[in-house]
């Protein structure tokens, strides 16, 4: 049971090779610079970004990328 589970998740992590999305990328969005010196609007971004159903990030610009903490473990 476990085992399937495992090799699935191991199958699609070699797919996307061992790239994905960070909970804070939206700090990577081309839009991010763009945005005035607001603090709130700034957490706004990142919030939308982390909580939403939707994925904004190609939207955003914002790619997938390699966690280093995460390929350590």
């Amino acid at each position: 049971m476990y085992e399937q589970e495992f090799d699935r998740l191991l199958a699609y992590c070699r797919q996307e090779q061992w790239q994905g999305y960070d909970p804070y990328d939206g700090l990577n969005s081309s839009l991010y610079p763009l945005i005035p010196d607001s603090k709130i609007l700034r957490i706004a971004l990142i919030q939308l970004v982390k909580r939403s159903p939707i994925n904004f990030r190609p939207l955003l610009g914002i790619e997938k990328g390699e966690n280093p903490k995460a390929l350590a473990l």
